[in-house]
């Protein structure tokens, strides 16, 4: 038995039961892909992503940014305000000078004190000249042009009537008091 001779390449096949086959494209042909060209790779989810995540960026800088300032303008008031009553109180306060004795509402600063190079305040003693037994606090301003630069309290154990602590708790200036040119103090905070 003989069989027909194979057609050329890219000509139809034998004829079958529905007539000629269509030609069939050669896979080993030069350049050819035999399972056509690869799907583009679809980007539109990674872009989705990025701008996602760019606004949420965005909104996080926007919202710390936002409290930064509230609490930036927060403080300011608090420090305006609590400016304005040292202010006021120190107004009232006598003035003294460095080691000077004084009295105040029956709380008096013996003299012999002394604001040592670190700013902070040596050798305070407190005596209660008041008629009853009391927990002494006074407080030294330090001024400079009329306005408080710091402030410093000091604060006594309780004391009987004549009786002194000569080593009262004092909280020194925090801040830097170079440059003061006036002291003042009261009993008081």
């Amino acid at each position: 038995m003989s069989y027909p001779a194979p057609p050329p390449p890219g000509q139809g096949g034998p004829v079958g039961p529905g007539g000629p086959n269509p030609p069939q494209p050669n896979p080993y042909a030069a350049g050819g892909n035999p399972y056509g060209q690869p799907p583009k790779k679809d980007t539109t989810l990674w872009w989705i992503l990025g701008i996602i995540g760019a606004v949420i960026v965005v909104c996080c800088i926007g919202v710390i940014g936002f409290f930064g300032w509230v609490v930036y303008a927060v403080d300011d008031q608090l420090s305006s305000a609590t400016s304005s009553v040292s202010d006021g109180r120190a107004s009232s306060a006598d003035e003294i000078s460095e080691g000077s004795q004084a009295t105040d509402n029956g709380a008096t600063v013996r003299s012999g004190w002394t604001i040592t190079p670190s700013e902070e305040l040596s050798g305070v003693t407190l005596r209660n000249d008041g008629t009853s037994r009391n927990m002494l606090q006074v407080t030294f301003y330090f001024m400079q042009d009329g306005d408080v630069l710091e402030e410093a309290s000091c604060t006594s154990t309780f004391l009987d009537p004549g009786e002194t602590d000569d080593s009262p708790t004092c909280l020194d200036p925090i801040g830097d008091i170079a440059g003061y040119d006036e002291i003042r103090f009261t009993e008081g905070s």
